[in-house]
C-alpha cells in the first residue's frame, strides 16, 4: 500500500537522512572489516575500545552487591553505547534510572585530614 506513496519533505531533511544512511553504511563496513585487521590496528580501533570499556563497566556492575550500585554502572555503559553509535542519550536513557556509585562513600579519609585526631 505504501510502496506507491508520495512523500513531501524539505530538501535539508532528505539530505540529513541520506547523509545519516551513508554514515551507517560506513560504520557497517568498518565493523565487517574487523576480521581483516592486524591485531595492533584492532586494539586501537575505537569500536573495539568502546566494547572493552562497556565490558569493564558490566564487570564492575556484576561485582556490586546493591541494585543501586549495579544500576550506576549499567547506566554508564548505556551512555557509552549511545556515544559509540551516535544515538541521542535522551532517546534511550530518558526513563532509565541512573543509580548511584556508593563506593566513594566507603573510602576512608587519610589520617589527619578531616578526621578525628
Amino acid at each position: 500500500m505504501l510502496e506507491k506513496a508520495t512523500v513531501t519533505m524539505p530538501y535539508i531533511k532528505l539530505k540529513e537522512l541520506i547523509d545519516k544512511n551513508q554514515e551507517y553504511k560506513q560504520k557497517l563496513e568498518d565493523i565487517k572489516n574487523i576480521k581483516t585487521m592486524a591485531e595492533e590496528e584492532f586494539e586501537l580501533y575505537p569500536f573495539k575500545k568502546a566494547l572493552d570499556y562497556m565490558f569493564n563497566l558490566f564487570e564492575k556492575a556484576s561485582n556490586q552487591t546493591g541494585s543501586n550500585e549495579k544500576q550506576y554502572y549499567i547506566y554508564k555503559c548505556m551512555k557509552k553505547y549511545c556515544k559509540t553509535f551516535d544515538i541521542p542519550e535522551n532517546e534511550l536513557l530518558e526513563e532509565v534510572p541512573k543509580g548511584k556509585d556508593l563506593s566513594i562513600m566507603f573510602v576512608k579519609p587519610p589520617r589527619g585530614e578531616g578526621g578525628l585526631v
